[in-house]
């Protein structure tokens, strides 16, 4: 019970972080068509590209720790 009585407090902190996370990996399509112009350097598109993907993995990671954690401290 007491681990219920000190976690129940971080739920709305934990819920909108898992809402944020989620939205980083949803926004990596919309993210990349800013740089589908043709005025775009290739190099400028190629680098960018890497850079978002490399980013959408990490928040994909951060997002499954997140879980883990809400699961290990009935959160949910």
């Amino acid at each position: 019970m007491r681990k219920v009585a000190r976690t129940h407090h971080l739920k709305p902190w934990v819920s909108a972080l898992q809402t944020w996370v989620s939205a980083t990996i949803t926004d990596e399509d919309t993210c990349m068509d800013g740089f589908l112009s043709r005025a775009m350097n290739g190099y400028a598109k190629m680098i960018m590209k890497k850079r978002i993907v490399k980013i959408t993995h990490l928040m994909s990671n951060a997002l499954v720790l997140i879980n883990n954690y809400v699961s290990s401290q009935i959160l949910h």
